[in-house]
């Protein structure tokens, strides 16, 4: 695994240096939110405290290891049954998971699981499932009930000694996932998913549904993050990964009637690589004045979590490529201007509304 990089979730939004000439508004115009900010990880444990204090040990020898230069948890080879560990935190609904996992087996492939919806004994409870029949599904155990398979996609098929990548949403009884290698892209769509799921309780747990003395299990980086980034459309319904039409509204000066071309990146502070989001170049017209809109698509694949972000704006000329370039930015938060030159950390939830404006 790569060492990690802690992303913050204090509630911050940084900007980098916006390369604008004119006052720009970015708008999610739209009545259909599907996704909203107001606070950050409600639960993370990446175990560099070297113990599972954060965890009730239901079953199973568990302990905190070394795995290169960070600590991870680990689950040891038993044949005892549903060995878990259940989180002491309870955590609310409408949340996104997020958790690595790695596990290995002799002559089989290991049946990593990431729970939820659990009671605080972890004795009922949904689960993705990584390795059972070598490929990804939603479960339930329910001892009135017994086990079942819900859901399942035989083309994600998981190996031995291979770090995974685990993203869960849940909203009112309903789970979404995606499961990647880490090193890989994130998918764009969800890989399964289920409604009508029945809340057993509010704890999330980790660890495997079998009981088998070739099995043995690696956990790292579990977080829960409370809500997210808001995402408005121009319609009410939508489908997880497709293209869906947002408003770009512009606001320019008079003394600016020309064409330009706006490209708008999401990425993570001090990360010069890794974009979040990258759009494309969005042609705004000369005769586009004060208040000006146009639809424009942008892809709505992932779920982005509140924390600290550098959103990134440049303006080109569409004849010659050049950026027009500005060493001022303003991101506004609730109808809130800050302005600075430079990258400037921001407090407060974002309202939708990234605003670029000349120096």
């Amino acid at each position: 695994m790569n060492t990690k990089k802690k992303l913050k979730s204090n509630g911050l939004v940084a900007v980098a240096t916006l390369l604008v000439v004119a006052v720009v508004a970015v708008l999610l115009a739209g009545t259909a939110v599907a996704e909203e900010v107001r606070g950050g990880a409600v639960f993370e444990d990446d175990f560099e405290s070297g113990d599972l204090s954060s965890w009730n040990i239901v079953s199973g020898e568990w302990e905190v290891v070394a795995e290169g230069e960070n600590q991870v948890a680990h689950l040891t080879r038993s044949s005892e049954k549903y060995r878990r560990a259940v989180s002491k935190t309870t955590v609310p609904d409408g949340v996104v998971i997020t958790a690595k996992v790695k596990g290995d087996a002799t002559g089989d492939v290991a049946d990593m699981g990431i729970g939820f919806y659990a009671d605080s004994n972890a004795s009922k409870f949904y689960f993705v499932g990584l390795g059972y029949g070598d490929h990804l599904d939603i479960r339930y155990i329910d001892p009135l009930i017994g086990k079942e398979v819900l859901v399942e996609n035989q083309d994600v098929v998981q190996r031995n000694n291979v770090w995974y990548n685990v993203k869960i949403h849940l909203t009112n009884g309903d789970i979404h996932t995606r499961v990647w290698e880490v090193g890989e892209a994130e998918p764009a769509d969800w890989q399964l998913s289920y409604s009508g799921a029945t809340i057993y309780g509010n704890h999330i747990l980790i660890g495997t549904e079998y009981g088998q003395n070739n099995e043995e299990f690696w956990f790292d980086d579990v977080r829960v993050l409370s809500e997210m980034i808001s995402v408005s459309t121009d319609r009410e319904n939508y489908t997880i990964g497709e293209t869906v039409l947002m408003t770009l509204a512009i606001n320019r000066s008079e003394e600016y009637p020309r064409v330009m071309q706006l490209e708008l990146g999401l990425k993570k502070p001090c990360d010069d690589e890794d974009l979040l989001y990258q759009s494309g170049a969005f042609t705004m017209p000369a005769e586009f004045k004060w208040n000006a809109t146009v639809p424009f698509p942008i892809p709505y694949t992932f779920w982005i979590p509140s924390g600290e972000y550098c959103f990134i704006g440049t303006l080109r000329d569409p004849t010659t490529g050049e950026e027009i370039a500005s060493d001022r930015a303003c991101f506004e938060i609730d109808d809130n201007p800050w302005i600075k030159t430079g990258e400037e950390k921001l407090r407060g939830s974002s309202s939708g509304l990234l605003e670029l404006e000349l120096p």
